[in-house]
């Protein structure tokens, strides 16, 4: 059973205390199926609701952040500005896996 642990502007974050699944923000102009994300920490929640109302992008936001942001917006550009820094973190992401290939083979060599 879930409970609401707390609500900004139009976000609601839902607590399931019995169950340790973690916290689940909501936004209330979406509908639930297309509005919601799942995050352990009720910290991450408030920060990921207090983000997506005011538009913030935290240069050191991860990409499961991001994507629970894409999650519950609804603003088209906070969505395209979301989506920019995914793809820049993914092509970082990608450029330092392959620079770990390339140092593991000169290491074999």
């Amino acid at each position: 059973m879930s409970y609401i642990k707390y609500r900004y502007k139009n976000f609601i974050i839902l607590a399931f205390p019995n169950e340790s699944k973690g916290y689940i923000v909501y936004n209330k102009s979406k509908p639930f199926d297309q509005g919601h994300t799942h995050v352990k920490f009720y910290r991450v929640a408030k920060y990921i609701a207090h983000c997506a109302y005011n538009l913030e992008i935290d240069e050191k936001m991860c990409k499961r952040t991001i994507v629970s942001l894409l999650r519950i917006t609804n603003k088209k550009s906070y969505i395209y500005k979301l989506e920019l820094r995914l793809k820049e973190l993914e092509k970082l992401e990608k450029n330092s896996t392959e620079l770990e290939e390339l140092d593991i083979v000169s290491v074999a060599v």
